[in-house]
């Protein structure tokens, strides 16, 4: 349990995550802010990167907001804690070297579409024939955004696109996936 800092709470999740054994729970009192953006759903605001990676590994749920009448000297914002389990994926999700770049490549240009976005990822390495094939494998219309899809579909297209690069193995990295 802890008191997490706005500026470390992504970087701070992204270390807890990787640790193996996982965590069985984790209590943590956030910005309201960062609550809203960890259970956030698809096409909202708050939708995001970090909401992705909290939602790949764990199940979050807010239990409640704190006001900022609680703390001495007063913040300007209101906190909330946030209780997270590990996730139970109905089928073992593509490993997180696979399904990241994908993520991020979707949510850095947030504004351009699917298709736009992925071939423009310089991390990725995929052509555009390749991304059209990911997508077309994936189910997933080529003129959405990022912030429309679930969590499900990221995991679907970073499969595609694990196999678009190496058609061999599917959970495999490719040249940047």
């Amino acid at each position: 349990m802890a008191n997490v800092p706005y500026q470390i709470t992504a970087p701070l999740l992204v270390r807890v995550f990787g640790h193996r054994p996982p965590f069985r729970r984790m209590v943590v009192m956030v910005q309201k802010e960062v609550a809203d953006r960890l259970r956030a759903r698809p096409g909202t605001p708050d939708y995001g990167a970090l909401t992705l990676l909290a939602a790949f590994y764990a199940r979050v749920r807010e239990t409640f907001s704190v006001s900022p009448s609680c703390f001495w000297p007063r913040p300007a914002v209101t906190s909330a804690v946030v209780a997270m389990e590990p996730a139970d994926h109905a089928e073992p999700p593509p490993p997180p070297e696979v399904f990241f770049p994908v993520v991020r490549a979707a949510f850095g240009r947030r504004r351009k579409t699917l298709r736009n976005a992925l071939v423009e990822d310089p991390h990725l390495g995929l052509d555009r024939e390749q991304v059209e094939a990911a997508l077309a494998a994936a189910g997933l219309d080529p003129n959405r955004r990022g912030e429309t899809l679930s969590l499900d579909e990221f995991v679907r297209l970073a499969r595609a696109a694990a196999a678009a690069v190496s058609p061999a193995a599917p959970d495999a990295p490719g040249r940047g996936v």
